[in-house]
């Protein structure tokens, strides 16, 4: 089924019911389709098919109704965070061939700009304002064009953690294969409204979890200003809008959390927080559960697995330092270094490899990193986790981080944990260098707290609970640690800085 349908089935069935409320407009399911329908025509007939198409946008429904249209229309789509340099903008547009960009109104005039300060070539749509009514509301592909369910809809970029950003499509299969794994963890039910916190929805875990899977569920959706920085303000659109399911940053929840607390507001509604894997307390938990009884959905995975590989079940008490349980519908094996089977009737430690219709089986147009990741059906995830007997999934660190001295294997994930729990230690990254001599040494890379201080001794005095092998032998004080996309402290460009 192609995505089309999948959603002409959830307006049918939920027509009246409001699909979108922004900027204290809304609009209801039955006409959202209409307008997608109307979007499509315009698209048809102005870029005609198999164009890539960049959608540049803020927050807003717009974001989905021009990846609904192009879907349709057998179009790609680029969806590209809106905060992205403009240099890279302009890269991305030349590298993969763009020549279409839709734009929310307000970033109309930051892609003339793109266009013109690097040369481009490039058809810019506006559409927040156009409404498109000479066009049907019954939206059908030519019949000389066939589009197939395994074709790539959306453009996601990876984070980059190994190296250079990868590109993967989405398909209409995963998408949709991803919503129904997520409809048995959440339990949608009829009166839900999703709303993203503090996130781009053009990001891949926030456009699937806060956008597309909800409409695809026939849910409500609450469209935040992204741009606003007055929390007591987005804490009341909370609860004026009634959202049920918010969706946000691991990292920022308890002190959103917090703000409701200390203002003495009650968020009775919120059923649910789902939060990517990123740096999350695990007291965050509990804090959640026991002052606001609110359930914290916690799904681990990547752009390459659609974030569809583990999760906190909204009715299982997983232990809180964990990712939940493997997804249904996800197949997997752990494996050791030589690529073989850890036996299952135990714990098992080793880098985990997924299959399944919410995977991505090659990257686009990189056949060497394909190779490199996607074996068969297999995609070779590069994290280590151990899983219990139980079933229960923790993930350790990524491969690629894992340090080895005279055959004993470290974790700097470990050693990070003893760290960060320094007073005057803001961040913590543990790497793999080389001495003098050519050895390689545990090498802690520090960031102090703003106004604090301590020595490297006082440091490696605090790790005198971790085996001798694990205490770092080298300390390294950084003004400013640099971090990835997620929020995670970049390994990749620490290791370049000590070449």
């Amino acid at each position: 089924m192609l995505l089309g349908q999948k959603l002409a089935l959830s307006a049918n069935a939920a027509s009246s019911k409001i699909a979108f409320r922004h900027l204290a407009k809304t609009m209801n399911y039955g006409e959202a389709y209409k307008y997608i329908n109307r979007f499509s025509y315009f698209l048809q007939n102005e870029i005609k098919h198999n164009r890539k198409v960049m959608i540049y946008m803020t927050n807003c429904p717009h974001i989905a109704y021009a990846f609904f249209a192009c879907a349709n229309t057998k179009n790609l789509a680029y969806l590209i965070d809106p905060n992205t340099p403009e240099i890279k903008v302009a890269d991305i547009i030349k590298e993969q061939g763009i020549d279409v960009v839709i734009v929310s109104d307000d970033m109309q005039q930051r892609m003339k700009d793109v266009v013109k300060n690097n040369r481009l070539n490039l058809q810019i749509i506006p559409c927040e304002t156009r409404r498109w009514g000479e066009y049907e509301t019954s939206y059908k592909l030519p019949v000389s064009m066939t589009i197939k369910d395994e074709e790539p809809v959306a453009m996601f970029e990876t984070a980059g953690t190994t190296g250079k950003p990868k590109w993967v499509g989405y398909s209409h299969t995963m998408v949709q294969q991803a919503a129904l794994v997520w409809k048995s963890i959440y339990k949608v039910s009829a009166i839900d409204t999703f709303m993203t916190y503090n996130a781009s929805l053009m990001h891949p875990f926030y456009f699937m979890h806060g956008l597309i899977f909800p409409m695809l569920s026939g849910a409500s959706i609450e469209i935040a200003d992204f741009a606003a920085t007055n929390i007591e303000e987005l804490c009341k659109e909370i609860l004026e809008s009634k959202a049920s399911r918010v969706i946000m940053r691991g990292s920022l929840i308890e002190d959103w959390l917090l703000n409701f607390k200390n203002m003495n507001l009650k968020i009775s509604t919120v059923r649910s927080i789902t939060a990517d894997y990123s740096l999350m307390k695990p007291s965050t938990y509990d804090f959640a559960l026991n002052e606001f009884n609110i359930k914290i959905l916690n799904f681990y995975g990547s752009t390459e697995t659609c974030w569809g590989v583990a999760g906190r079940q909204f009715e299982e008490p997983e232990p809180a330092s964990t990712v939940g349980r493997f997804l249904p519908g996800v197949k997997t094996r752990i494996v050791d270094d030589n690529g073989d089977d850890i036996p299952g009737n135990k714990k098992q430690l080793g880098q985990l490899l997924v299959s399944g219709q919410q995977i991505a089986t090659s990257y686009y147009n990189n056949k060497e990193a394909s190779k490199m990741n996607m074996r068969g059906q297999w995609y070779f995830t590069g994290d280590i986790v151990e899983v219990d007997k139980e079933g229960i999934v923790s993930f350790i660190d990524r491969k690629d981080n894992i340090i080895f001295i005279q055959n004993e294997m470290i974790i700097p994930k470990l050693v990070e944990d003893v760290l960060t729990k320094i007073p005057s230690i803001d961040k913590a990254s543990v790497i793999a260098t080389k001495d003098q001599l050519g050895k390689t040494v545990v090498t802690a890379c520090l960031q102090k707290k703003t106004g604090m201080d301590i020595s490297s001794q006082e440091v490696i005095a605090h790790c005198n609970e971790l085996p001798e092998r694990h205490r770092p032998t080298s300390i390294v004080f950084f003004p400013e640690l640099p971090l990835d996309s997620r929020g995670f402290v970049d390994k990749y460009k620490l290791r370049r800085e000590f070449k």
